[in-house]
Formats: C-alpha cells, structure tokens, sequence
C-alpha cells in the first residue's frame, strides 16, 4: 500500500486497496475490510475496471462472509450484468447460503457468456455447482463432481475478482458428507480446517469445524461426539468475537440426536448416518429397539416375544435334563431345587436309619418331581425355539424394508445384530441411540 501511495497513480492505489479488502476479509478483519472498500472509492474511477462495480462486489462478498445474506442480496441491485463477468453465480451464492437451492439452480443455469468466461470464474462455478449438488442431494451429481474437484483438495478456490471461496478440500469434504462418506467428509473438513488455520483464515477455520462436527455426530465413533460437542463450542466463541451470524443455525440445532430409534404410537422415527427416515409400525423393529437400548447384553427370544411360560424371561430355557432346576431357572427353578434338596435329604436320613421303606417312597416323590420338571423344561424349549424362529423372521422382514427406506442404517444392523435363543446388538464402535 505504501508503494502505491508512493507512486500517487489511481489505478496502483486502487488495486491495493483491493488486495486488502481480499485479505481483511479472508482473515475476518471485517471493519478493516470494509474501511478499505471506503478509501478503494475515494480514490476515485480505475482506469481498467468499473471501481464502482468492484466495490458493491467487494461489499457482497464481505456480507455472505460475515453470514448476512439478507444484506448481500440487497447489494445485487446495484449490479449491473453488463459489467459484472459473472453475475448470473454471484446470484446463486446468494441463493444458496440463503437457503434457495431451486433459485441458486436456475441462476447457476443461466450463464450470459455461453461458458466462454469459465477461465476467469471457474472456482467459485464449481464450488457453487459443489454447495447445490450436496443440498439437492443428488448421489450421481455428487460423486460426478468429487471427481473433478478432488485434484485441487490441496488449492483454494479464488475466482477472477479476488475473492476467496475457501479450501477446496472443504467443498470435497461437503460432497463427501452427501454422500454420507463420513471417514472421508471428516479427513477433509479436518484438512480444510489446517488449511484455513495456516492462512489465518478465521471465517473458514470456523465454517470448517462446524460442518466437522456435524459429520462427527453424523459418523457416531467412539469419542465422536465429545469432540464434536468441544468444536461447537470453540466455533461458537470465535464466532462471537468475529462477529459471525450464529454459526449452529448452519448445521442444525446442537445436540440432536445422531441416532435414534423412536415411536410414538403409530409412526417411527429413525435417524442414522445424518438421514431420517419414518416408518409404519413393526413387531421387528420393536425387537430392534430392545436390542439396541442393550448393547452388548443377550436377550432371549422370548423376552422378545413375551413368550416365557416358566422361570424367568430373563433366562433362556434349556433343556438339560441333568441341570433341569438350572434350566429352567427363575421362581420356579428355585422352587424345584427346594423341593429336590429336600428330598434328597429325606433320602438320606431314612438310608441311615435303616428305613427302607421310607426311602423308597421318598425315592418315587422325588423321580416324579424331576419327571415333571423335566416336561416343563422341555415344553419350554419348545417355547424358546418358536420364540427363536419368530423373532428371526420378525427382524429379517424389518430390515428387508430398511433395505428400500434407509439402506445405510440397514446394513450396520446387519453387521451388528445377531440372532437365535439370544439375541445381541453388538456394534463395532460404542453408539448412544435415542428410543
């Protein structure tokens, strides 16, 4: 700026005010960037670009930054086509950090220059083709761009009026994360994140932590929440003293829920990997919800299916008729193994004293006690293989119908769900679902 002044021509001092404008803005110096927009116009017209035009660009740019696309729009008024090289994408920025993805379409379509201006604004039309394909949600769109912008993960996207449009590692990361990638959306939004810290770029290194820890809650690993709960906070104290929108209105409410597994009478509700679905009521998914409330703990079929004619439901039948009592288990159980040992000793006592007669009667009682344990163990088992028969069908129709509705959450009950006498939720990492 110095050598500028120095040299006393428009066009030098116009242009460093430009370049500081970019920089300030970059690095969220806010009131220095617009300072310098008010001394890039006192320097009077450019004698190689419309400085007017410029400015209220330089403006626009400034605002969506700061989070205010209310204010961005309003600025496009004053741009005229005709001089701007790339109006028709400055509109679509605007759309979509404003929330219009069917406007910011149309606009991304309408291109004044046939495409021949591609050179001077190709990064910010292809981060912008990037930010509309993830909100649209279109997985062939998606992965059609991740293609042509992963060579540049490690470059910037600055389009020809110098501003910055962030790291392209992060609008990488963002398709990942429409994807539901969630290994790769977290390397990239991590590396964005670096990125953006070793250019001081404090805007970028917010927006960067704050989609991280959406795909931290969205991928559910251990410790994953507890630091997407710590970038939270450290994003929302920078933003403050940067004097951001606020930053979680982006990315959803703060604390909700990754997962869940919910009904509420009639409707579920299932949230996984960043997607929720609803569904009818199911017998198969309220066995799933019993299973995954236990991670790691065994539950019998017929706890599940409420079909525990003896004992405790807590405890599988068996059908060990030398362990009868132990199978069978429970009050019931315990009751036998009263009833046994007393006969036992019974037994006993009447051999010592010679009373064989007694014995012998005694004897008769006590095989028709186990006789009859026996029975109810066995009816039991019977119970427990229909049980077992049952909730298996139960659970493999529900997860058929997953298939269609939510095929992530389909596959990862399937790889940790397991099935039989007992069943178990048994995932790989420890996961909280809200039931």
């Amino acid at each position: 700026m110095a050598a500028a002044e120095r040299a006393a021509l428009p066009r030098f001092r116009f242009d460093a005010c430009w370049d500081q404008v970019t920089v300030a803005t970059l690095t969220g110096r806010f009131d220095q960037a617009a300072a310098h927009i008010g001394r890039a116009l006192a320097v009077g017209p450019s004698p190689h670009v419309d400085a007017a035009s410029v400015c209220r660009h330089l403006r626009w740019a400034l605002a969506l930054r700061r989070g205010r696309p209310e204010e961005a729009g309003a600025l496009l008024a004053g741009l005229d086509g005709g001089v701007h090289p790339y109006l028709h994408l400055v509109r679509a920025a605007t759309a979509l950090h404003g929330g219009d993805l069917a406007s910011a379409r149309r606009h991304l379509h309408d291109d004044p220059a046939g495409g021949q201006g591609n050179g001077w604004y190709a990064p910010l039309q292809l981060r912008l083709r990037a930010q509309a394909a993830a909100a649209g949600g279109d997985p062939g769109e998606c992965a059609r761009l991740l293609a042509v912008i992963e060579p540049y993960a490690g470059e910037w996207a600055v389009p020809g009026m110098a501003t910055v449009e962030g790291p392209m590692a992060y609008w990488a990361a963002l398709l990942h994360a429409a994807l539901e990638r969630w290994d790769e959306a977290v390397d990239g939004f991590t590396a964005a994140w670096r990125a953006a810290d070793r250019l001081q770029a404090r805007p970028w290194s917010v927006e960067a932590r704050l989609r991280l820890a959406e795909a931290l809650r969205a991928r559910g690993h251990d410790g994953d929440g507890t630091a997407a709960r710590a970038l939270l906070e450290e994003a929302r104290q920078e933003s403050a003293a940067l004097g951001l929108a606020d930053p979680t209105g982006q990315i959803g409410r703060p604390g909700s829920p990754a997962r869940r597994f919910t009904f509420d009478g009639t409707v579920w509700t299932l949230t996984y990997a960043g997607r929720t679905v609803r569904m009818p009521d199911a017998k198969g998914l309220h066995d799933l919800r019993a299973l995954l409330a236990q991670p790691g703990v065994d539950v019998p079929a017929v706890r599940l299916t409420g079909d525990a004619p003896y004992g405790s439901p807590g405890n599988a039948p068996g059908t060990l008729t030398g362990n009868a009592p132990a199978a069978l288990g429970g009050q019931a159980g315990k009751g036998y193994r009263d009833q046994l040992a007393r006969l036992e000793e019974e037994i006993t006592r009447a051999l010592h004293l010679g009373d064989d007669e007694r014995a012998a009667v005694l004897d008769r009682e006590r095989r028709q006690v186990v006789g009859e344990l026996e029975e109810r163990v066995r009816r039991s088992g019977d119970a427990a293989e229909r049980a077992r028969k049952t909730v298996s069908n139960r659970i493999r129709a529900a997860l058929a119908r997953l298939d269609r509705s939510h095929p992530e959450l389909a596959r990862h009950l399937r790889a940790s769900i397991s099935t039989g006498a007992n069943c178990r939720y048994r995932p790989v990492s420890n996961l909280t679902w809200q039931s």
